[in-house]
C-alpha cells in the first residue's frame, strides 16, 4: 500500500505544482497566516512554532507547546505499546473459536457481497470485487487510471482541446482487463478444475471491474462538464464515455484470453511485464485505437445533431455500448470454454 500510494503521490508531482503555482498567484496571506497559527497550537505544528513564538516576544506559549508535544509523544508510544503485540500476534484464537461455532452457510453468506445473487454468477462476481480492491497489482491498476482519468482530461479541457478525451477515457479504463487473467496466475486453477462456464466467468469479471470503473465514469463526466462550463452536455458526455468503455470491453475481452501472459513473480504492485509478454500487451494498445475508432460514429452523431444527442445521447450510448460488451463477452467466453488450460499454462509464471 506504502508503495502504491507513493507512486500516486509521484504520479501527481504535475498537477500539485501546477496547484501550488496557482495557489500562490492567489492566495490570500491574512487567512493563511490564521491558518498557520491555528495549527501551531496542535500536535502538528507546536513544535515548529516554538522558536517564532519566542522571537516575536511569546514566550509564554513555549511551555503550552511543550506540554501539548510531550503529551503528544506519550499517547503515541501508549497507543504504540498497545497495539504492538495485537497487530504481531493477529486475531488467530478468537478467529479460531468462532469459525468452530459458525456453519457453512453463515461462512458463506460473509463471503458473499450484499445484494448480489446467491449463486456462481453472483459467487465470481464477489471474489473479483475483492481482488480489485485488496490485490496490490489491481489496485494499483485502479489508482492509476484514476489519476490518469481525471487530471489529463481535465488539464486539456481547461486549455480548450479536451472534446475528444471522452473517448480516450472511455476505451482506456477498459485495457485493464487485457490481462485478467494475469493477475491470478496459477489461482486460475481453481476455476479450471471447477469448470466454471466461460461465458459465467468472463460476465462476472466485467461486472466486477464496472462496479469501480462506472462510478469513476460518472465523476469524470461531471468534472469535464463543470470544467468546460457546459452542464447541459453532461449526459451526452456521459453516453459517449460509457459508449467507449463497452467497445473497450468488446475489444479487451477476447484479447485477454487468448494473449494472456504471466506476470513477474514479485510483490512490486507495478511490475505488469516478465518481458515475454511485451508483444502481446502491445495488442491492448491496439484495443485501444479499435475501440476509439468504432466510437467515432456517436461523435459524428453528435457533430450533426448537436442539440437532439444532448437528449439521447445518454441512451444511445449505453445500448451501443451495452451491446458490444455483450458480444465481446459471448465471443470471450466461448474462446475461453476452448481454451481453459492453454490459458492456464501462459498466465503460469515461469520457475
Amino acid at each position: 500500500m506504502a508503495t502504491v500510494l507513493l507512486a500516486v503521490v509521484a504520479g501527481l508531482l504535475g498537477p500539485l505544482q501546477l496547484a501550488a503555482i496557482a495557489g500562490a498567484e492567489r492566495a490570500d496571506w491574512d487567512r493563511v497566516a490564521v491558518v498557520a497559527e491555528v495549527i501551531g497550537w496542535t500536535p502538528l505544528g507546536a513544535a515548529y512554532t516554538l522558536g517564532v513564538d519566542v522571537s516575536d516576544g511569546r514566550a509564554w506559549t513555549v511551555p503550552i507547546k511543550l506540554v501539548i508535544v510531550l503529551a503528544t509523544v506519550v499517547g503515541l508510544l501508549w497507543w504504540w505499546s498497545v497495539t504492538l503485540e495485537r497487530a504481531m500476534l493477529g486475531t488467530a484464537l478468537p478467529g479460531g473459536k468462532q469459525s468452530r461455532s459458525t456453519s457453512n452457510e453463515e461462512a458463506v453468506s460473509r463471503l458473499m457481497v450484499r445484494g448480489l445473487p446467491r449463486n456462481r454468477f453472483g459467487a465470481l462476481m464477489s471474489r473479483e470485487i475483492r481482488y480489485w480492491w485488496r490485490e496490490t497489482r489491481r489496485r494499483a491498476s485502479l489508482l492509476t487510471l484514476s489519476v490518469v482519468g481525471i487530471f489529463l482530461p481535465v488539464m486539456l479541457a481547461a486549455s480548450g482541446g479536451g472534446s475528444g478525451m471522452t473517448l480516450f477515457v472511455g476505451a482506456l479504463a477498459a485495457i485493464s482487463l487485457a490481462n485478467q487473467f494475469g493477475f491470478e496466475g496459477t489461482a486460475y486453477a481453481a476455476n479450471v478444475v471447477a469448470g466454471v462456464p466461460g461465458r459465467t466467468e468472463i460476465r462476472s469479471r466485467a461486472a466486477a471491474f464496472s462496479i469501480f470503473v462506472v462510478p469513476l465514469l460518472i465523476l469524470i463526466a461531471v468534472v469535464l462538464s463543470v470544467t468546460e462550463g457546459s452542464p447541459a452536455d453532461l449526459a451526452a458526455r456521459l453516453g459517449t464515455m460509457l459508449a467507449a468503455y463497452g467497445i473497450g470491453l468488446a475489444v479487451v475481452l477476447p484479447i485477454s484470453v487468448r494473449a494472456a501472459y504471466a506476470l513477474p513473480d514479485t510483490s512490486n504492485p507495478f511490475a505488469m511485464s516478465s518481458g515475454a509478454g511485451l508483444t502481446k500487451g502491445l495488442m491492448a494498445f491496439g484495443a485501444l485505437a479499435t475501440a476509439v475508432v468504432a466510437t467515432v460514429p456517436l461523435l459524428l452523431a453528435a457533430y450533426f445533431a448537436e442539440d437532439v444527442w444532448r437528449w439521447i445521447g445518454l441512451p444511445v450510448g449505453l445500448l451501443y455500448g451495452g451491446a458490444a460488451c455483450a458480444i465481446g463477452a459471448r465471443l470471450a467466453g466461448d474462446l475461453l470454454d476452448r481454451r481453459m488450460p492453454e490459458l492456464l499454462a501462459a498466465v503460469t509464471p515461469n520457475r
